[in-house]
């Protein structure tokens, strides 16, 4: 069935649950299934090695895992090594604002699997910001595993965007973000490196007039392991207070608020797209860079 693929495992074993699939993917007016290069002429199943991981920190409960319509989903293993060109950027994400082409790379983990790096160069070329148009929703999840260069906390200029996120309304269509919230004609979720070594993500809400957002959740230290990082939303009733927001670290749930104000009476805007954020405020010291083994994003049930 189309987007429904579904399978569960046991969190009591710490063995990896072992899954293939056989994905499927609408484009250019075709579906393209077990797409292992951009030809797509040779369809091949994956496998995917499933562990639950545990968290540490400000952690609020365990987490469950939502289910829903995907809307992205797009594992880099699948794609070929190199440099992801712009028409390459458009299949897999879907139409994008802007980025530059020869920061976004496929290379190979050394783990037995590729991934997406991000590179941030000293000279201030950066892969910037892909803002892929979604379809309407009022709720969203949009979920990574990432690891950060092992230079990164070293050499990283002041701060800075991280690639995950998703915003609503006319931001999704280019405007500023704090501009769309506090006129209550849209907003976002979506995810910064700070000069004060954090990551942490930062909310425009309806009336937000402050540049950085509201920030809910933070993790201390850019270390070079594996983390897996997973936004949900679901936009308040106009005028209500009882928007609900939740942050999954490594598996465990770390944030889950219930009265959260994106939309004023009268605003009926919904989340409308993907923003995947890679640069810097000011240029690193050295090369850098994120790495993402996957970018997901589904309408929750």
């Amino acid at each position: 069935i189309p987007r429904q693929g579904k399978a569960s495992f046991s969190k009591g074993n710490q063995d990896p649950a072992i899954f293939v699939g056989y994905v499927c993917q609408y484009t250019d007016g075709a579906w393209k299934c077990g797409c292992a290069d951009n030809a797509c002429t040779t369809p091949h199943w994956q496998v995917q090695a499933l562990q639950t991981e545990t968290g540490s920190g400000d952690d609020t409960g365990e987490s469950e895992i939502p289910s829903g319509e995907m809307v992205t989903n797009i594992v880099y293993d699948s794609l070929p090594l190199g440099v992801v060109s712009d028409a390459e950027q458009t299949r897999i994400w879907g139409n994008k604002a802007r980025s530059q082409s020869e920061n976004y790379v496929i290379v190979d983990s050394g783990e037995g699997f590729k991934v997406l790096r991000g590179i941030r160069k000293p000279n201030g070329d950066a892969p910037d910001a892909v803002q892929a148009k979604k379809p309407n929703s009022n709720s969203y999840c949009i979920e990574t595993r990432y690891r950060h260069s092992p230079n990164y906390a070293r050499d990283k200029g002041k701060g800075g965007k991280f690639g995950l996120g998703f915003s609503g309304g006319t931001y999704a269509n280019g405007q500023a973000p704090m501009d769309a919230a506090e006129s209550g004609n849209g907003g976002a979720v979506l995810t910064a490196v700070s000069d004060r070594g954090l990551i942490r993500d930062y909310l425009y809400e309806y009336g937000d007039n402050d540049y950085y957002g509201a920030m809910y959740w933070r993790k201390a230290n850019f270390d070079a392991a594996w983390h897996t990082l997973r936004y949900c939303a679901w936009l308040n009733t106009p005028g209500q207070r009882n928007g609900r927001y939740q942050v999954v670290f490594d598996g465990v749930k770390v944030v889950d608020k219930s009265d959260i104000y994106w939309r004023p009476t009268g605003k009926t805007w919904q989340w409308n797209g993907m923003r995947l954020h890679e640069r810097d405020n000011n240029p690193p010291k050295a090369i850098i860079y994120n790495e993402y083994q996957y970018h997901r994003m589904w309408v929750p049930q």
